[in-house]
Order: structure tokens, then sequence, then C-alpha cells
């Protein structure tokens, strides 16, 4: 939930000169937020990825891809509307301060003790939701790029 509410960031989040409309990936790869209002016909209840093809190579590398994908066609502007980030940066918390206070003055493990339920627990639950397909296509992005 700290995360969610922009209290956690490193302060370079909030001027983050990548947090805007011009892309500048080939592709980019992000949570797909509002899905369910978009495309109500998908089951979102673990997580749907957003694909944004910005260049003619993203497009090549995601046509060759994506026969390995369920591809439901969105714009940038359906997906963006709801990943704020894609358009601009985080806005600073007020509450950024003393969460980063309180973690300095006492230390992360009583800061989490007090906010998070179960931290390793929450890694957990993220680490599995992630849908096989892109494990898959993030593993093959990094041979296409590193080759």
């Amino acid at each position: 939930a700290a995360f969610l509410r922009c209290e956690t960031f490193r302060e370079a989040c909030y001027q983050c000169p990548f947090s805007c409309e011009k892309r500048v990936s080939d592709l980019t790869i992000c949570d797909y937020w509002g899905v369910e209002v978009e495309h109500s016909e998908l089951n979102a209840s673990r997580g749907i990825s957003g694909v944004i093809i910005n260049t003619e190579k993203g497009k090549m590398f995601f046509e060759a891809s994506s026969h390995e994908l369920k591809v439901y066609l969105s714009t940038k502007k359906q997906i963006s509307k709801h990943q704020k980030n894609l358009n601009a940066p985080s806005v600073r918390s007020s509450v950024r301060d003393e969460v980063y206070h309180l973690i300095t003055e006492e230390g992360y493990a009583v800061w989490a003790s007090r906010y998070l339920k179960s931290a390793t627990r929450m890694i957990n639950v993220l680490r599995s939701s992630m849908p096989r397909r892109i494990k898959i296509l993030r593993k093959r992005l990094q041979r296409v790029l590193k080759g």
C-alpha cells in the first residue's frame, strides 16, 4: 500500500526522465492497471501485462514472440490512462519523509512489522502471480538485447 501511495520511492523516481509519453525503448512492458475497465471480457484477477510497441525493432521482436502469448489489442492511450508513470513521474507524497525517517531511526524491520503484514508473503505473491509467458518473454528479450 505504501508503494501504491508513492511513499517509499527513491527521490529520483519523482523526477524520472523516462516517465513521459515519449518512450525511449523498443518495447514498454508494464502492469496493465485498469484492464478490467478497457477489456471487461478478460479475467484480470492474476494481473495482465501491457506491451507498448515503440519502434520497428520492437514490432519485429513482438511479432516473432507473440505466438506464445494471448494477445488482446489495446491502444497506448488505453494502457497509459491507468498507468500514470507512462505519462509523468510519480507525485512525491508528503508522508514519504516520515516513512524514511522511521526506517532510518528504527530500522526497516521495525517499519515493516508495523506497516506490512508480511513482507515475505507479499513478495512471494507478486512473484507467483507473474504469468509464465511473461517470464519467458522477459528472458527472450534479455537475450535479444544482449546479442
